[in-house]
């Protein structure tokens, strides 16, 4: 394992894609509850006083005005050989324990087919594997990826355009079928500000 120093890690080569930084930082004496909610597929577990090489991998799409952020934590002892990426929740990427995307600029159409289209499928496990392998002085022996909701949505892609990506992928309540569910989403609160008639707060 090599000192958590930017200078040992290599930027990654990605089709279609330029890296414009690679940061990194150690991390110590972290502690955190993760809850079932932030860690789907799983019973939650405690962090407790770990510390890790926190590695950022920022890159564009040329010509596609985007940001993207790729963000390992590299546990700094014991690392059980393993590889686990986190899908998002909601319409954001993911930010769980090991690895996450930061989109930049956020909500605008662009970001939208960057989360969708552009980067967690080969991107991320790319970069991620790439860094441990500068990290660690060796290859993932298992990688997977784990997400439910956005994440859901994330692992069905996946499985159906990049099923080598991961070695395993774990896919719980998966939001599918956008034109059908969003408008359902939407639909209530419409009809409410059209009608001017809420539910009391105490329902």
């Amino acid at each position: 394992m090599s000192s958590c120093d930017p200078s040992i890690f290599c930027p990654p080569t990605l089709e279609g894609a330029v890296v414009r930084s690679v940061y990194a930082q150690l991390v110590t004496s972290y502690s955190r509850r993760v809850t079932p909610v932030n860690y789907p597929n799983n019973d939650g577990l405690l962090v407790d006083n770990i510390s890790f090489c926190n590695v950022t991998v920022s890159y564009t799409h040329p010509k596609k005005d985007d940001f993207v952020s790729v963000e390992s934590w590299l546990p700094a002892d014991n690392w059980n050989g393993r590889l686990q990426v986190a899908g998002g929740s909601g319409l954001g990427p993911g930010r769980f324990n090991m690895t996450w995307l930061d989109l930049s600029p956020k909500a605008t159409p662009q970001a939208v087919r960057t989360l969708v289209l552009r980067t967690l499928w080969i991107p991320t496990p790319t970069i991620a594997k790439s860094v441990i392998g500068d990290f660690y002085g060796r290859p993932t022996a298992y990688s997977c990826f784990n997400g439910c909701s956005q994440g859901g949505r994330q692992s069905f892609e996946l499985t159906q355009k990049h099923p080598t990506a991961f070695d395993g992928i774990a896919a719980s309540a998966p939001a599918i079928h956008w034109a059908q569910w969003a408008l359902a989403m939407f639909w209530p609160q419409m009809l409410m500000n059209v009608m001017g008639e809420y539910p009391h707060g105490c329902e």
